[in-house]
């Protein structure tokens, strides 16, 4: 597994800058950055924020190099409207939800017992 400062390297170079253009982008000293890349000194808190955010990146991977869970523009609109419901709406939207798993289920039974196993 590499190290964060492999990671922050990666980063810089999968946005075609060199040290200079991502430090001044990061607002940290060029040497600053060069510690970070050779594991000799860890980015701020400030520091990860500006890099997710300024190169787009999840903090998770920068931080432990596991990638997180990714979804859709769609699913995150999803969430979003999902999450300014009120609790009964939730409660309204999981029982539909639950409705709907329940035939896919019940047309996936059917569907199989349709076509017996011949094997």
């Amino acid at each position: 597994m590499d190290t964060l400062g492999e990671r922050i390297q990666k980063l810089r170079k999968k946005n075609n800058l060199n040290q200079k253009e991502m430090a001044d982008k990061m607002k940290i000293k060029q040497s600053s950055l060069s510690s970070m890349e050779n594991n000799k000194a860890l980015p701020s808190l400030e520091t990860v924020i500006s890099l997710c955010k300024g190169l787009e990146v999840d903090a998770n991977w920068l931080l432990t190099g596991v990638e997180g869970v990714k979804i859709s523009k769609d699913e995150s609109v999803l969430i979003n409207k999902y999450r300014k419901l009120t609790e009964r709406e939730k409660g309204q939207i999981d029982f539909l939800l639950n409705q709907l798993q329940e035939d896919k289920k019940d047309d996936d039974t059917k569907k199989s017992s349709t076509f017996p196993d011949t094997g």
